[in-house]
């Protein structure tokens, strides 16, 4: 059986080569992680499970995140799992379907409290995205860097991501993935104010996907299409470069804008909050 070792830098195209074959969309986070941060840095460390020149599972620790892939035939041992979210203080852990059943029988028996969200993975295509939206006179503005700021002190006031990982409000990181092209987006901003009243950007990147993320809307300004506006100027820029957006949630009145926008059905995806 395989036990857990530190990736090294000459297994870096190995594992981006396992990813990228399993399923780029799936494990998008992972892929756009170790292109922009590699295996270990500041941001991240990478363990892995290798037999016979296979990569069985990985388990990368992105800031205060734990992602995790596997094959379907491996199974993890669950102590490895504890003890990297002891030593590391994770608070969440992001895992695909095929890792459930072990996930739930490790915290039956390690005593581990957590809140476990379903969420669904929705991509979209250019011509169900031209067949379903008037793209006539959107209102939203490409993110300058200038604008960065602005958009962390907005985020902040977002009661919803409250439990979503930090590193989306801190400054330095955002300006990290602009300065790279990770990170690109569309505001509507309130000159008035001078505050960024809605946002949608790309919460990770890699050569022909993107995921959208960070959509919101100050709640005094809801219900006014504005993160409508956002999405669709981000998706209209991502599909002429012919990147497939992807996203997902668990809102369901956002889900209601998804479809409506175009998107449609791809998989699932698991984000569960470890509870301190």
């Amino acid at each position: 059986m395989s036990r857990i070792k530190l990736a090294t830098l000459e297994q870096k195209d190995a594992i981006l080569k396992t990813i990228y074959e399993a399923d780029p969309i799936q494990y998008l986070f992972f892929i756009s992680d170790i292109e922009q941060f590699g295996l270990n840095s500041e941001a991240t460390k990478t363990f892995v499970y290798e037999t016979e020149n296979r990569f069985d599972g990985i388990l990368m620790i992105f800031y205060n995140n734990l992602l995790i892939y596997k094959r379907d035939d491996f199974i993890f041992p669950e102590n490895d799992i504890i003890n990297v979210i002891e030593k590391y203080d994770i608070g969440n852990i992001i895992f695909s379907p095929n890792f459930l059943d072990t996930f739930l029988n490790m915290a039956e028996s390690y005593k581990l409290k957590y809140k476990l969200n379903n969420e669904k993975i929705l991509s979209l295509k250019k011509d169900d995205f031209l067949k379903e939206n008037n793209l006539n006179n959107l209102s939203s503005k490409p993110i300058e860097k200038k604008d960065l700021e602005k958009i962390v002190n907005s985020r902040r006031k977002i009661t919803e991501f409250a439990d979503v990982s930090a590193q989306g409000v801190q400054l330095k990181y955002l300006n990290d993935s602009f300065e790279k092209g990770y990170y690109q987006g569309y505001i509507l901003y309130d000159e008035t104010n001078k505050i960024v009243v809605s946002h949608a950007g790309t919460a990770a990147k890699i050569k022909n996907v993107a995921m959208i993320g960070g959509v919101f809307t100050l709640n005094e300004h809801r219900g006014k299409g504005y993160a409508n506006d956002c999405v669709l100027s981000l998706c209209l820029k991502l599909l002429n470069q012919n990147i497939t957006p992807v996203l997902f949630f668990d809102n369901p009145i956002a889900g209601k804008m998804y479809y409506k926008i175009g998107f449609k059905d791809y998989s699932e995806l698991f984000v569960t909050k470890i509870i301190k």
